[in-house]
């Protein structure tokens, strides 16, 4: 009752259930007000009872469930909603900034203090850059006097040109993103009869609301979708497609990217990351890729090595090695193999495709085949590649190989007794106090006692005194009981007679 008092008259409490999640913040008040403010409280954050007690408090409370990312059909539905000639001009607005801070990965909370932007695209080519100062990596000093990069590119989903569309609904009701200047991108509207808009951003809630009600006819059950969905929807899709832990961190700019936050402010960085996000959504455009169906995480990690065998063929027909559909044919050809096996047969692994497509090219250089363009103009490497995928040293890396069982497990010892050693119902072991009475681990007794017949301990386990039973005991105050080491009597064992 005296916690739930004080926390009502530090913070309010709606209900007496608020106290599972505010122990914790008033601890933090305290601390603040004994290191900063000099308030004298260090009895009550030093107490381990009352630490201890706001940590089982704060595990009553609810878990914590994460943002839901959007589908490609929501996003498609959004742009839908961009395109339209029937869309209001301010909820064309609304949903330009929705599809902004979707493609930039940005929380909404970036992009409330926009440092500079910048157009740099054309059609579906390009990015829209914005700098940021005011973000939640910039933690220090000196990262807050940098500004950070954020790449929006201009490929989408649909496969049409869409920032342009996006520039031309901010300007339709007043506002340019190219001349936003150290305020927030997404700006509260105070009339909207005559477009007036106010300075203060627009609040996470009503984010939330609105694209609530934009994607209301497509959102799916038990579907938790808030403003942070913008920001996890294209990282999600990009952990299908197979993009590593390095790069998605550098397109979500977590401080954790590459051993700090200082490499996330170099645009140079974040442009290889950025271009391959881009490709991804061309692939999502055309549906060669569809981050919605269900996927295991082996097979998107296959995939994803397979594509970059495939993309081969690229450099190969820009150097005048080979044609591009020669190399795709002898792709599709090797990808054959990594079918379903047949029963009881293992199937052909990812790292036996690799080395059998570096034998392929052994395979050409003992031919001689030369990797340039011939004087009838056409590729002798697209004729060879074939022949060398269908020689035997190249057929015996793909073979398919027997399903392993793992190994049997040995048979059990027998102990003394014939018993099994792992039996359950094999007699317990001793605690290991056996040795305390006799050998190295016991009492030491003087040998002239142990000639006599003598005994360390008395029959109710007290220590008997060796210098009273040899002669003269010179210790003084002796706990030893001055007692008969053979017979216990109330003499030394020299004259016992027993």
């Amino acid at each position: 009752e005296q916690l739930c008092d004080s926390l009502e008259a530090c913070m309010g409490l709606k209900s007496c259930f608020t106290v599972e999640k505010r122990a914790n913040s008033l601890l933090a008040y305290m601390r603040f007000l004994h290191h900063v403010v000099g308030v004298q409280v260090h009895s009550v954050i030093a107490s381990r009872r009352l630490v201890g007690l706001a940590e089982v408090l704060g595990c009553n409370g609810n878990p914590v469930v994460q943002a839901s990312e959007l589908t490609v059909e929501q996003v498609r539905h959004l742009h839908h909603l961009l395109e339209a000639d029937s869309t209001d001009p301010l909820d064309r607005y609304c949903i330009a900034y929705l599809l902004v801070a979707l493609y930039a990965r940005a929380r909404h909370s970036d992009l409330c203090s926009v440092f500079s932007c910048s157009l740099n695209f054309e059609g579906a080519r390009g990015f829209l850059e914005f700098n940021l100062r005011g973000h939640k990596s910039a933690k220090s000093l000196a990262l807050k006097n940098q500004l950070l990069p954020v790449l929006v590119p201009a490929t989408s989903v649909v496969g049409r040109p869409w920032l342009y569309r996006a520039c031309k609904a901010f300007e339709a009701v007043g506002q340019n993103i190219s001349m936003v200047r150290g305020g927030p991108l997404f700006k509260a509207v105070l009339n909207v009869q005559d477009m007036i808009f106010g300075a203060r951003e627009v609040r996470s809630s009503e984010v939330t609301a609105m694209l609530r009600m934009f994607l209301k006819p497509l959102l799916k059950p038990g579907q938790r979708v808030t403003s942070h969905s913008l920001r996890v929807t294209l990282l999600s899709w990009a952990a299908k497609f197979g993009v590593g832990r390095e790069e998605r961190d550098i397109l979500g700019r977590h401080a954790s990217a590459v051993h700090g936050a200082g490499p996330l402010y170099s645009r140079d960085l974040v442009t290889p990351a950025a271009i391959k996000l881009a490709s991804m959504l061309e692939q999502v455009s055309s549906g060669t890729f569809r981050p919605d169906a269900p996927r295991k995480v082996p097979e998107a990690e296959r995939e994803a090595r397979m594509s970059e065998l495939r993309r081969r063929s690229a450099p190969g027909n820009l150097c005048t090695l080979n044609h591009r559909s020669a190399r795709v044919a002898f792709m599709r050809r090797l990808k054959l193999f990594v079918a379903a096996a047949l029963p009881c047969m293992a199937r052909i692994t990812v790292s036996q495709i690799v080395a059998a497509d570096k034998q392929v090219f052994v395979r050409l250089i003992e031919a001689g085949i030369r990797p340039k363009r011939g004087d009838d103009q056409s590729f002798p490497m697209d004729a060879a590649l074939m022949a060398a995928l269908e020689s035997y040293e190249v057929s015996f890396l793909l073979l398919h190989g027997a399903v392993t069982k793992p190994p049997k497990r040995p048979p059990p010892r027998l102990t003394r007794g014939g018993q099994k050693d792992d039996d359950p119902k094999k007699p317990r072991k001793g605690n290991g106090k056996g040795g305390q009475e006799t050998g190295s681990g016991g009492f030491r007794v003087p040998k002239a006692i142990m000639d006599l017949g003598g005994q360390a301990m008395t029959p109710d386990g007290s220590e008997c005194c060796y210098g009273y039973n040899l002669g003269k005991c010179n210790v003084k105050g002796c706990k030893r009981k001055h007692v008969c080491c053979k017979c216990f009597g109330s003499h030394p064992i020299t004259e016992c007679k027993a």
